[in-house]
């Protein structure tokens, strides 16, 4: 764990508002990264583990079992001498499908059928991400922005966000996602640039008004409390900040989409949140007195595109039937929607 980002986390489980933490190293790879150790509360002592360089910032019911097991037996005289209990029980914690999720994406990452490095080298989302990630990079302030991956999976969007003069912030509810994004960090120029844990979307651990930017791809449509996650975005970012974000849109298409994609198998059912599927008039309803600018895009089947081994020839064939629906009057009806929310 990156040491520097200690600064801007705060325990969101605690009754004090906005509680900072104590770190206490058990082990450090090198003066800047935690290898093994503990954050405590200032005031309400309750202590989340880094574990192998990875911190858990959630209850601990929800840290896997032999994972905390082993700490904890590990380190169990060094717990001891901070007179600190076994397991610190939340009380206050709202559970949905967060175990559901976290062994789900944990799967996702070794699924040899279809996993995520799977997904993120499909043709179809090269040519989206190649569009998505340039308009963000050129949205988000290049002078030492501070950035939020929510929901960082694999760090697909992570690693297309330029932190040459930047720092991010990946959490993910799933323990292995975490552990991947950090190996994958490593083998890159700027990995001392970036901090990734786990962590729940429903209980953001950040101050107010610290992020310059938060994005997220396909995340809200998954979340148990949407409405709770989508509070925590406005509160974490600054006046001015960006929220943006794409996710699958209520198009008049979709169930074509959707059976095209799940008949030819190269399909993996998500974990659904409450709101599974999105449009221009929930996200007005999620953000209110917000600057709201979006578009909808694809509007073929990801699979056709999938099957075309050219970038450049992919890229004309999307942009091509883009121009062609919306000129029909459709353009709010591609399979994607792409939105940029500015906090006023």
């Amino acid at each position: 764990m990156n040491r520097h980002f200690i600064q801007y986390l705060i325990n969101p489980f605690s009754e004090t508002k906005h509680e900072k933490f104590d770190l206490v190293c058990f082990d450090e790879t090198e003066e800047l990264f935690v290898k093994n150790g503990i954050l405590i509360g200032k005031t309400s002592h309750q202590w989340f583990p880094v574990i192998d360089e990875i911190l858990y910032l959630l209850p601990h019911s929800l840290i896997p079992d032999t994972t905390f097991h082993s700490f904890t037996q590990k380190f169990n005289d060094l717990l001891n001498s901070l007179k600190l209990e076994r397991t610190v029980p939340i009380t206050n914690y709202l559970l949905g499908n967060q175990n559901e999720q976290q062994k789900f994406y944990d799967d996702f990452q070794t699924d040899n059928n279809l996993n995520y490095n799977d997904f993120e080298n499909f043709m179809f989302w090269k040519v989206i991400d190649a569009r998505v990630f340039k308009e963000w990079n050129a949205n988000i302030s290049s002078d030492n922005s501070l950035i939020l991956d929510l929901g960082c999976g694999n760090g697909r969007s992570s690693m297309q966000i330029d932190t040459r003069n930047r720092k991010l912030v990946g959490i993910d509810i799933s323990p292995l996602s975490v552990k991947n994004c950090i190996e994958r960090s490593k083998k890159t120029e700027f990995h001392e640039r970036r901090l990734f844990f786990v962590g729940d979307a429903t209980y953001l651990p950040f101050g107010d008004e610290i992020f310059d930017a938060v994005i997220t791809s396909g995340v809200m449509s998954q979340l148990p409390f949407p409405e709770i996650t989508s509070r925590e975005i406005l509160r974490i970012l600054k006046k001015g900040g960006l929220y943006l974000g794409m996710e699958n849109n209520k198009s008049i298409f979709r169930l074509a989409f959707d059976l095209i994609t799940y008949f030819t198998k190269k399909w993996k059912k998500n974990i659904t949140g409450k709101i599974p599927l999105f449009d221009k008039k929930i996200l007005f309803r999620l953000f209110p007195g917000t600057e709201i600018n979006y578009y909808t895009t694809v509007f073929v089947s990801p699979v056709k595109v999938n099957k075309i081994k050219d970038f450049t020839h992919a890229q004309n064939y999307l942009q091509r039937y883009d121009r062609i629906f919306c000129n029909l009057g459709f353009k709010n009806h591609g399979g994607l929607i792409i939105y940029s929310i500015k906090k006023i």
